[in-house]
């Protein structure tokens, strides 16, 4: 038996002062010299880091904002695109035209009415103006924009585009509500079938709302985005604390107020320029194609220096706990290398001592790192019924009687821990039981390992805990009382189990050699449900032990190992009856059995009608599922089914009959016998097998007769009810179209 013991062993303390280390002054500023250096390296190479960690941010962030404003920048030119084709339909729409053709104030007040749900319903959509060929104002939605008349370069004779064409004008800004409004307006010609002018449809939409609606995150403080026309003039923003460079109000240059920034914006389609406060991303956006009508804008958005560094404070945190551990355990390796420089110098003192310790009446061995016994004292070879100079040269695994996968155990322990612990069992040799203690130590040249073992003789003492144990375990039943291996040996039994199966003390006894006949085959049986449920109870026939009983009331409980494996069998035996008196029991109420269906048509046709009508059928399988998995298991499913057979023939009424049906199955005719008579019958005859302990795999099915009803039909009503008594969550008992409850 080998037990583990994963602990290690205690801090020893020094015999003498000489033993423990001395630290020079020297030493202590050569220690010093070397953490100063460390501590210095640390600091240097974790600001290193820390900027190139910052700096990869940074720009991995510019990189995801550009693609945000390029993003921005074409869904922008895309909307534009839309409000133009949004300003030819209005341009076309059935009531202008109607107002157009024939002037008059319900027509205007129907297209105002019209305009002004336009509006409410386009957050983008500021207002709609309707002018006349000479460019005055006619009406409009909304009086924002007063009555300014339109440019003369879009008037007359003057003008480059027309028809389907759609003009927008630059960027501009309007007070609308108490705050500055960017806008731009798009201007359709209304012309007649002539190319005359008629008038001009202008609308007015919301430069800021179109961005807003292109990019809903606008305005955030997290992502800034601002807007320039193409003179530096900013007409989307708004001013941020930590950048005084840019313009703080709607309409300022950003060329007056950063010129630097407006340098590199001006000849460049898109980029990046840096300063000391952020990072500042810009990209060209072109909104319209036409060259009468070319507009171009600047997206600008910036990454603040600060935002970056409070993005990095996490991995900055990270890294210096990082460089704080491994400086930390760096600092630790200088000085415990120190430490063991100035070790080395006191083992030798150490080993002299230990040489006169080992001479002592305690058992000792030095073992080489391979394993191989270099030196055993007296002791030592006492414990293992060796003499000393046999145990020399000798391997450790075969001087403690160790298999290759306990040694291989005992060497990953040590190499993990350097200790090991254990109890062994050297009886295989003669030898004793021997509690083991191993050591890893290093010698004072720091190129070769031992093996210190420590043995002491603890026979008596394994002993006297194995027979407690036994003893303990004898304690858990009553009555007669043994306690046997898993193979039925006894090892230790009661006065009144030696009396009541006449054992004779010293000679060893199975128990499966006390049962009659089939004793093996019982035997076999019931290891299989101690295995399975750790316990069996019924009768078992010891008639040649036990001249004065025929049968034993038995209870058998598993006793198992740390593996779940069946090691010992806790057993009680009972009594059951004299011979006499079982003689009298053994006495069936009927003493017939039906064998065929033939003899059981003739029966149950004779039944008077009453009866008949009123009559259940019970059909019972005594099959368990273990059985039948092989062709030897038939004979024992018969003696099986005898057994059942029997007992059901001493608990029959007279009125009852009984007839064999099929291999493992048994009928019995109730005349007279309602379903809830039948049912509480058969929960009789299941309790009764139970406690006889035949009831492993036992199910019944009760069928009811009904006037008319024929014995086939009645047949097949309980083979239905006997396939529901066998499925999951049932009782063993089913009734044909009535579950039990």
């Amino acid at each position: 038996m080998l037990k583990r013991n994963l602990a290690p062993s205690s801090n020893q303390s020094l015999l003498l002062p000489s033993q423990g280390p001395h630290w020079s002054r020297q030493r202590i500023l050569g220690i010093s010299a070397q953490l100063a250096m460390l501590l210095l390296g640390a600091v240097l190479f974790t600001n290193v880091m820390i900027t190139l960690g910052e700096q990869k941010l940074r720009q991995d962030w510019a990189t995801q904002r550009y693609s945000e404003l390029q993003t921005t920048g074409t869904l922008l030119a895309d909307k534009v695109n839309f409000q133009q084709f949004r300003t030819h339909i209005f341009a076309r729409g059935e009531l202008l035209r109607q107002y157009l053709a024939s002037p008059s104030q319900s027509r205007k007040t129907l297209v105002l009415d019209h305009w002004h749900a336009l509006v409410h319903n386009m957050p983008d959509l500021l207002g709609i103006a309707l002018y006349n060929p000479s460019g005055k104002l006619v009406f409009a939605s909304s009086d924002i924009f007063g009555d300014a008349r339109l440019p003369a370069s879009l008037l007359g004779t003057n003008r480059t585009m027309g028809g389907d064409d759609i003009y927008t004008s630059p960027i501009e800004l309007v007070a609308n509500q108490g705050q500055l409004e960017p806008f731009m307006y798009q201007l359709a010609w209304l012309e007649n079938q002539d190319q005359s002018i008629k008038g001009y449809l202008v609308t007015y939409n919301s430069v800021s709302r179109t961005l807003t609606s292109v990019r809903p995150p606008y305005p955030d403080a997290a992502s800034p985005l601002m807007l320039f026309d193409n003179q530096g003039l900013m007409y989307v923003g708004q001013k941020s604390p930590g950048q005084p460079n840019l313009p703080a109000i709607l309409g300022e240059s950003l060329a007056e107020s950063f010129p630097e920034l407006w340098q590199q914006m001006s000849g460049k389609y898109y980029g990046q320029f840096h300063d000391d406060n952020a990072t500042y991303i810009f990209i060209k956006v072109e909104l319209t194609t036409q060259y009468e009508t070319k507009r171009e804008l600047y997206l600008v958005s910036y990454i603040s220096n600060a935002d970056v560094a409070a993005r990095f404070a996490k991995w900055r945190q990270i890294l210096v706990t990082f460089m704080v551990i491994m400086t930390s355990m760096a600092a630790a390796g200088i000085v415990l290398s120190h430490l063991y420089r100035l070790e080395q110098r006191s083992r030798m003192l150490n080993i002299e001592l230990s040489r006169g310790l080992f001479n002592t009446d305690a058992g000792w061995m030095i073992a080489g790192d391979s394993g191989r016994i270099i030196k055993a004292n007296r002791a030592a070879a006492q414990a293992l019924k060796q003499d000393t100079d046999a145990l020399e040269d000798r391997s450790l695994q075969w001087a403690l009687q160790l298999d290759d996968r306990a040694f291989r155990e005992v060497n990953a322990l040590l190499n993990a821990t350097g200790y090991w612990q254990g109890e062994l069992d050297l009886s295989g040799r003669g030898g004793s039981t021997v509690r083991t203690r191993i050591r890893k130590i290093l010698l004072l040249d720091q190129r070769k390992e031992y093996l210190l073992v420590n043995i002491d003789n603890i026979t008596e003492l394994t002993q006297t805990r194995h027979e407690a144990f036994l003893y303990r375990m004898m304690t858990e039943v009553d009555s007669a009382l043994a306690l046997t291996k898993a193979d039925g040996t006894l090892l230790k039994y009661s006065s009144e189990c030696q009396k009541l199966l006449q054992l004779e003390p010293g000679n060893p006894v199975n128990l499966a050699d006390c049962l009659d006949d089939d004793g093996d085959a019982q035997w076999h049986r019931i290891t299989e449900q101690l295995n399975t449920h750790g316990y069996w109870r019924g009768q078992l026939s010891c008639g040649h032990r036990t001249p004065a009983a025929t049968s034993l009331h038995a209870s058998f409980k598993a006793i198992v190992n740390h593996e779940g494996e069946l090691d010992y069998i806790a057993c009680r035996f009972v009594e059951c009856q004299t011979k006499s008196e079982s003689a009298d029991n053994m006495v069936p109420h009927r003493s017939t059995v039906l064998v065929n269906h033939a003899n059981l048509q003739r029966y149950f046709d004779a039944l008077p009608t009453g009866s008949k009508d009123t009559a259940s059928l019970m059909l019972l399988d005594v099959t368990p599922a273990r059985m039948l998995s092989h062709m030897s298991d038939i004979g024992q499913l018969e003696q099986r089914a005898s057994q059942i057979e029997t007992q059901l023939l001493r608990d029959l009424p007279r009125s009852y009959q009984m007839s064999h049906w099929q291999l493992g199955k048994l009928i019995i005719v109730l005349p007279d016998t309602p379903p809830k008579k039948a049912h509480d019958f058969a929960e009789q005859i299941l309790t009764k097998l139970t406690e006889l302990g035949l009831s492993e795999g036992l199910s019944i099915g009760i069928a009811a007769n009904a006037a008319g009803q024929s014995l086939q039909q009645l047949l097949n009503n309980a083979e239905i009810a006997l396939r529901r008594a066998r499925q999951p969550g049932q009782q063993n008992i089913c009734q044909a179209f009535t579950r039990s409850v």
